[in-house]
Parts: structure tokens; C-alpha cells; sequence
């Protein structure tokens, strides 16, 4: 089977290729860092990005560049990376824009990068005056009302609304939508495609710590030892919210009925009396009425001031590496198996409100690999049969 080249762990020197750094350490590249300096690098010209992608309304490349920004849907193949920001820099040196490769290597990490769902800045300024509003809404009510929770009870029965000046209206672009939130905690495949990666990435350490004696028989996969590898992907989705912030008993139904449409299409296990069971729709009819159910709750919280954050994390990478053999029969030699197990984490948490979000402290990816492909190189050089098997 022909392998795709963008898969292989090779070298820029053996490659020619001076974009190969972002196939070896895919991981570890900041896509947010990478595409928040080029669009500074903008700003500091005459131009604006559409001068650089002139067909930007309908250019998926370019929508793809503001949902990396926001942290929605990044990048997760190494070609796809590739493609990406070897494309971004040929256009800006094609335009005479100084974004550089040395630009692109000072986005690559110690540690894996976290999928974290940032806001921008201009969010977060419009979300201060907002505020800022709201406070001398609630001093000038001091006299009438208690509290601003039976102000908007009373105004909500008079079919009133808090009319808020246009120009600091938060625009729909800037946040996270729910279909965003719906698309990520229903996505089943980034945890199986980061799998792979770790494997090939261990397999290729093996290699390169294996002495070159034994490194033949353990690479054609028809000697003793043979490397196996199991793969699990636990997914782990939260939510929480700010009780200072959030204290009225119907938005936290709301949060919590929310909750349970995100929990379901997630697809968790619940543990009843010691049974496991499915967390699930039912049926095609049950989950559309329960995503349109969850989309209005959502925009009702939103109307409410309720802001609405996502993050995604790889909480955890754990190896375990065991030794087992076939069973001799008179058909088949007796060949020692390396089986190790690879589980990940990944945890996407749901945060309602401005509660500080903490994020998993990271492995350094790097290391792990290297230490763990040491022990299962040490385990074969210490077990392997000289030969192969008898035929």
C-alpha cells in the first residue's frame, strides 16, 4: 500500500520542503496564535484581508481563517494544517505582506495546544460598555424597583423591552452559535483521527530508538515481536454557570434542559443501578425536536444577556504496554505480541455566564511519546527471538 507522503515523519532536509515543520509538529501549532499574527500584520498595512481574498464572501479558505479565530472547528489532519498555512503564506508574500515562515514556526508550542473557544477583542470591549449600560440602567431603577429581576418580570408582562443603543449591540458574528455548539459536541471523529496520529507518532519513535539489529523484524510486521495497538476515545462533556451571575429558577431550568439536548447529542453513558445506558434520541423525529427545542432556549438565554461559552480540551493521553503470545499450534509458530493500549481525553465544557473557565493542565506531547516509546523498546530488545519464525 502506497503511503501518503504528508504522513511520513521525515526531515526538511530530506524532504526539500521548508513547510515540513508543520507536518512534524502538527500538534503542537498554534492555529490561533498564527492567524491572530497575520491579521495584526494586516492592520499594520493600507490594506484590509479582503485585499487578499477577493472573493472572501464566498471563499471557504477565508471563512475557515474567522473560525479558526474564534477557536470554532479548527484544523485537525496534518495535511489539512499543511494546506492551510503554506497556503496563507504564499498569498501573503504573492501580496508583499511580511508574514514570514520564522512567523509560522513562533506559533509552534511545548505543550499540545488546547481548542480553546476565544473571544475577540471587540467582543469583549462591546460586552464592557454593555455592561457599563446595564449598570446605569439599574441605578436609575433603584427608586421603583428592588432588584432588576422583578424589573424584567414586570416589564416582560407589559410585553416591554430594554432597548439598548445599536452601536453597542453585540453582532451575531462575533459569538458562538448554537449550531456551532451542536456541530462540536456531536463530532465523533477528531478523537478516532488524533488516535491515529499518536499511533503512527509512537510507532515512529520505536523506530528511531530500536537498535538497527532488531529494527527490521519489528518494522515488516512479519517477525517477532509484532507491535499492537488498541485505541480508546473517552469523551467527557460538562456544563456549568455562575450562581453569583445566574440566581433566577427559570433561566437555570432553562440551562438545565439545555443541558440534557447537548447531553444527548453527545451520546453519553449514564450509569442507572450499575447498568450502563445510552444517553441518546430515540429516533430521527425525537432529535430535530429536540435541536430546535435546544436552539430556542439558546436565543432566549442570549436575549436574556446569558453569555454563552464552549471550550475543547485533551484532558488526558495515558499508554499501557503489555506482552502476549499466541497460542503454539501446529499451524502457527508462537509469536510475541507488544499490545499497548492508547486512551485520550477530551473534554468539552459548556460554560453559561462569566465564570473563569481553567483548562487541563497539558502533557508535553513530546515527552510522553519519547518516554513510552523507551519502554517498549527496552521490553523487545529484552524478549525478542534472533530470527524470524519458522514458516
Amino acid at each position: 500500500m502506497v503511503k501518503n507522503q504528508l504522513d511520513e515523519n521525515i526531515s526538511a532536509n530530506e524532504s526539500g520542503d521548508e513547510y515540513q515543520f508543520l507536518i512534524d509538529n502538527h500538534q503542537l501549532f498554534n492555529q490561533f496564535k498564527a492567524i491572530k499574527l497575520w491579521f495584526e500584520k494586516v492592520e499594520k498595512t493600507k490594506y484590509t484581508p479582503s485585499y487578499f481574498f477577493p472573493k472572501q464572501n464566498s471563499c471557504t479558505y477565508y471563512q475557515q481563517m474567522l473560525k479558526t479565530k474564534r477557536g470554532v472547528n479548527p484544523l485537525i489532519t496534518k495535511k489539512s494544517i499543511y494546506d492551510h498555512f503554506k497556503n496563507l503564506h504564499q498569498i501573503s508574500e504573492e501580496k508583499g505582506l511580511n508574514f514570514t515562515i520564522s512567523d509560522l514556526k513562533s506559533c509552534i508550542e511545548e505543550e499540545i495546544v488546547p481548542t480553546h473557544y476565544i473571544e475577540k477583542e471587540e467582543l469583549k470591549k462591546m460586552n464592557e460598555i454593555k455592561k457599563t449600560k446595564i449598570n446605569e440602567i439599574r441605578e436609575e431603577s433603584k427608586k421603583e424597583i428592588k432588584n432588576i429581576n422583578k424589573k424584567i418580570i414586570k416589564l416582560e408582562k407589559n410585553n416591554k423591552e430594554i432597548k439598548i443603543d445599536n452601536k453597542i449591540k453585540i453582532e451575531d458574528k462575533y459569538l458562538i452559535t448554537f449550531e456551532e455548539i451542536w456541530d462540536e459536541v456531536g463530532d465523533f471523529h477528531s478523537g478516532p483521527q488524533l488516535l491515529d496520529t499518536i499511533e503512527k507518532d509512537l510507532k515512529s519513535s520505536i523506530f528511531n530508538n530500536l537498535s538497527k539489529d532488531v529494527a527490521p523484524f519489528v518494522k515488516d510486521e512479519t517477525g517477532d515481536p509484532i507491535l499492537d495497538f488498541k485505541k480508546h476515545n473517552h469523551r467527557v462533556l460538562q456544563t456549568d454557570y455562575d450562581t453569583d451571575e445566574i440566581n433566577d429558577p427559570e433561566i437555570i431550568r432553562q440551562i438545565a434542559e439545555l443541558a440534557t439536548i447537548f447531553d444527548k447529542r453527545t451520546e453519553l453513558q449514564k450509569n442507572e443501578n450499575g447498568a450502563l445506558t445510552l444517553l441518546s434520541f430515540q429516533t430521527s423525529a425525537d432529535r430535530i425536536n429536540g435541536k430546535i427545542r435546544g436552539y430556542n432556549i439558546f436565543n432566549n438565554l442570549r436575549k436574556k444577556g446569558i453569555k454563552i461559552s464552549l471550550f475543547k480540551d485533551l484532558a488526558n493521553t495515558g499508554f499501557n504496554t503489555i506482552e502476549r503470545h499466541t497460542a503454539a499450534n501446529k499451524d502457527v509458530p508462537n509469536t510475541t505480541y507488544i499490545t499497548t493500549n492508547i486512551s485520550i481525553q477530551s473534554v468539552i465544557m459548556i460554560i453559561y455566564g462569566d465564570k473563569k473557565y481553567t483548562p487541563p493542565k497539558n502533557q508535553n506531547y513530546r515527552v510522553t511519546i519519547e518516554e513510552h516509546a523507551k519502554k517498549i523498546v527496552n521490553l523487545i530488545e529484552s524478549k525478542i527471538l534472533w530470527g524470524r519464525p519458522v514458516k
